[in-house]
């Protein structure tokens, strides 16, 4: 079976031993770890892509994999900065008439700031 990367330029292809995870090393390290459900950085406190449907208050991307309500999700024609599970940041498509805004601050007491 042919590995991700050629390993005499990039690095090397490994699967774990129930072949649910693939790890990707370069230069003898080990960098990225391909989940079930998310892609993963080796680094503690590094980042992580989950593989769901992000939304207003759930991310799909955390830039800290141990913080997972922290992050950028979205919906349609939006992007959101979520903190602690609540939508921090809206930005909206310019062409969105219903909000009148393209960059709102969102939540119970930041309307306004």
């Amino acid at each position: 079976m042919g590995g991700v990367c050629d390993p005499r330029t990039a690095g090397e292809r490994r699967d774990d031993a129930d072949n649910r995870a693939l790890a990707i090393t370069l230069a003898g390290s080990q960098k990225w770890l391909f989940g079930t459900g998310e892609l993963d950085a080796f680094a503690t406190n590094g980042p992580r892509i989950r593989n769901i449907t992000g939304t207003n208050t759930t991310p799909s991307l955390n830039p800290r994999k141990g913080d997972p309500d922290t992050g950028i999700g979205g919906s349609a024609d939006e992007v959101s900065i979520i903190a602690g599970g609540e939508e921090f940041q809206k930005v909206n498509d310019p062409g969105d008439t219903a909000s009148g805004e393209v960059i709102r601050f969102a939540g119970p007491n930041r309307a306004g700031r």
